[in-house]
């Protein structure tokens, strides 16, 4: 069945693709569903500010959000675990103009408030900062599962100052 049989708006057509490869590994289940439908609203939100001279710091794997958000000319830069955490990333302050995180936040093993803080660090002022998380998935012990998150609380993360922040529904990024 064709993803554009549902969402026959959707921007570009790989989308089913991307959300199947961003679940490799993962049981089926009613959360493959939950995940289109975020990729779908967050499709091209970011198209405008992409461009040649822009990266993106993509943590663990999450350079496919990157692409449903537009960035296609940006450089990727990737931050992989264990070398990079996002309790420390390891870049200079302001040094990248996106950050993305896809499925990453519920296995920091630490303060997920300052994971976001120091996600925020090092992306330039007017960057944009996207992180993508659970709520009701089960638990996925890849390498770890430790949190889950509301929209209230993924408000309150991204509530540092110069940040701006929308809740899952009504647009899931914010910018500094």
């Amino acid at each position: 069945m064709s993803a554009s049989r549902f969402y026959p708006d959707v921007p570009f057509e790989n989308l089913a693709e991307i959300v199947n490869a961003s679940l490799e590994g993962v049981a089926l289940g009613e959360h493959r569903l939950t995940r289109f439908s975020m990729y779908r609203a967050l499709s091209n939100v970011l198209a405008a500010h992409d461009g040649l001279s822009k990266s993106c710091l993509a943590i663990s794997g999450s350079n496919r959000l990157g692409l449903v958000l537009g960035l296609k000319a940006a450089r990727i830069v990737e931050a992989g675990y264990p070398e990079h955490t996002m309790l420390s990333l390891g870049f200079p302050d302001g040094a990248l103009d996106f950050c993305v995180s896809d499925q990453v936040l519920e296995h920091v093993e630490g303060d997920p408030f300052d994971a976001v803080r120091e996600s925020f660090r090092v992306v330039r002022p007017g960057g944009f900062v996207v992180h993508t998380t659970c709520l009701l998935n089960p638990i996925h012990r890849e390498p770890g599962d430790f949190w889950r998150f509301t929209p209230d609380a993924l408000a309150l993360s991204a509530a540092a100052p110069a940040a701006r922040s929308s809740t899952p529904g009504r647009g899931e990024t914010a910018r500094r």
